[in-house]
């Protein structure tokens, strides 16, 4: 059986360790030395670092097929930032205003999504990244709320939409490498491309295995023909040439934490000696994973990238050995599969 989420879809079927030490002790060292030659106070208290807290305007929908390069959202706003001051026990030497991450296309840096990457200015100093040097061991950074732009780019196909939060840069003591002023975003910023939205339109999927005899499935290794099973979703409301990527992860209902190639079989069934395994479209059996949509979620493949329309995912189940006699009886197993769009 498998199950989307809460809907039940069933299938009912009859001597690196020293090295490793020695890198962790020098690392140690290494931040025992940047966490001492600056230090970051707010008036006698001794903070990581000043916060500059930046309000953002709502996001729009947009179209995510604009060309690459276009400006997708602007805004300006007026940082809250803290006054405080930075000493050092050697002179600062560079400094630098920049995003996280590398610089990318268009002078952005990257997002949490695909395809869209920020850009930033200051009021005082210009685009990021920018800096310059310093030969003093002191530098005061006062609350006078700089004003700061942001802009959101397209740099890529744009296939989901996401949000923009928390970290978005920070004023870095290159030399001693340590951050003493970073700049946040207040709340969630959502970023929503009209991408088609999809829904299940096969919520529950029974599979009929058929009869097997056990001497087919003696042999380690050996299967029976495997049954076609299809997932099929109603995709809709994007743009035109609007398309969003699709992940997919199944999970074993009856073993959830099972992260093998063998559908475990349901308390209950009599056989003995077998479990299913779900072939994808080109023979590669399913590895399980967490009943989770994250992306990266272990064992979660990408189906593709589809548009408006009905999508179909085509799948097979079969039954396998999976070691010691094999009795017969009932063989029954369920499954959930849960989509991903990335």
């Amino acid at each position: 059986m498998f199950y989307h989420k809460d809907d039940l879809i069933y299938m009912s079927l009859y001597s690196g360790k020293k090295f490793t030490g020695f890198l962790a002790f020098i690392l140690s060292l290494a931040c025992l030395k940047t966490e001492a030659s600056c230090t970051v106070e707010i008036g006698s208290t001794v903070v990581s670092s000043l916060l500059v807290t930046l309000p953002l305007t709502p996001f729009d929908p947009f179209d995510p097929t604009v060309p690459d390069g276009t400006v997708l959202y602007s805004t300006t706003a007026q940082g809250n930032s803290q006054t405080g001051d930075v000493y050092c026990s050697s002179a600062i030497g560079r400094y630098e205003y920049r995003g996280v991450g590398a610089v990318g296309r268009f002078n952005t840096y990257s997002t949490s999504v695909s395809g869209v990457g920020i850009r930033i200015h200051h009021s005082y100093i210009g685009w990021w990244p920018k800096g310059g040097s310093t030969g003093s061991t002191s530098y005061p950074i006062y609350g006078n709320s700089p004003r700061v732009e942001v802009e959101l780019v397209k740099t890529g196909p744009i296939t989901a939409g996401g949000r923009l939060t928390g970290l978005i840069g920070a004023l870095r003591f290159v030399d001693h490498g340590v951050d003493v002023q970073r700049f946040v975003i207040s709340g969630n910023l959502e970023i929503k491309p009209r991408v088609p939205t999809c829904t299940v339109s096969t919520p529950a999927i029974a599979v009929g295995m058929g009869k097997v005899h056990v001497n087919a499935l003696a042999d380690k290794g050996a299967t029976n023909p495997a049954r076609p099973l299809e997932i099929r979703l109603q995709c809709s409301g994007g743009d035109a040439g609007a398309h969003t990527r699709m992940f997919m992860t199944l999970s074993d209902a009856a073993n959830p934490g099972n992260r093998s190639t063998t559908l475990s079989l349901l308390s209950g069934t009599s056989a003995t000696g077998v479990g299913i395994q779900i072939l994808r479209s080109d023979d590669t059996p399913v590895s399980f994973g967490p009943d989770s949509a994250v992306a990266g979620n272990p064992n979660q493949w990408q189906i593709g990238e589809f548009g408006n329309g009905q999508v179909t995912i085509p799948l097979k189940a079969r039954y396998i050995p999976t070691g010691g006699k094999v009795g017969p009886g009932t063989a029954n197993a369920a499954a959930t599969f849960t989509m991903s769009y990335q």
